[in-house]
C-alpha cells in the first residue's frame, strides 16, 4: 500500500511539472497569435481608412475577434486585454493606437505601414522563440518532474 501511494505521488509530481512546461509553451503561442492578429488589424485598418468613411471605433469593432484582444471605450480609447504580449509588444501596439485618428487619411495609412513593419519584426522574433523554446519547455517540465521523482526515490 505505501508503494502505491508513492507511485501516485510521483505521477502527480511528473504531471504537475509537465503541465507547467505546457503552460509556458502556451504563453509563447498566445503571444504569436496576438501579434498575428494585430498585424492583420493594421492591414484592415489601413484598408478601411482608404476605402470607407467609417470612424475608428467602428472600424475596430468591425474587425474579427476584436473583443478577444481589445476593449474599445467611448470616447475612443483602447485597452489591451490579456494577450500574452511582452512589454515591448504592448508598447508598440499602444503607440500605434495612441496616434491613430490624428491627421489625414494618407498619413494614417503610412502610419499603419510603419507599425505593421514593427509588428512584423516582433512577430518574427516571437515565431523564432516559439520554435526554439516550445518543445524545450515541455521537455524540461517532464524531465524536471522525473528528476524530482528520482531524487525522492
Amino acid at each position: 500500500m505505501p508503494f502505491l501511494i508513492k507511485m501516485v505521488g510521483f505521477c502527480f509530481i511528473v504531471g504537475a511539472t509537465t503541465l507547467f512546461g505546457i503552460s509556458l509553451s502556451k504563453e509563447l503561442k498566445n503571444r504569436l497569435q496576438s501579434l498575428s492578429w494585430f498585424l492583420n488589424l493594421t492591414d484592415e485598418i489601413a484598408e478601411k481608412i482608404r476605402y470607407s468613411s467609417a470612424e475608428l471605433p467602428q472600424i475596430i469593432r468591425g474587425s474579427y475577434h476584436y473583443d478577444t484582444y481589445l476593449s474599445v471605450d467611448e470616447p475612443f480609447s483602447i485597452r489591451l486585454k490579456n494577450t500574452g504580449l511582452d512589454n515591448e509588444d504592448k508598447r508598440t501596439v499602444e503607440e500605434f493606437f495612441l496616434g491613430l485618428g490624428l491627421g489625414d487619411s494618407e498619413s494614417q495609412i503610412k502610419r499603419c505601414g510603419i507599425y505593421k513593419r514593427q509588428l512584423l519584426r516582433r512577430f518574427e522574433d516571437a515565431d523564432k522563440q516559439y520554435t526554439e523554446k516550445s518543445k524545450l519547455y515541455k521537455k524540461l517540465g517532464f524531465l524536471g518532474g522525473l528528476s524530482i521523482v528520482i531524487i525522492l526515490i
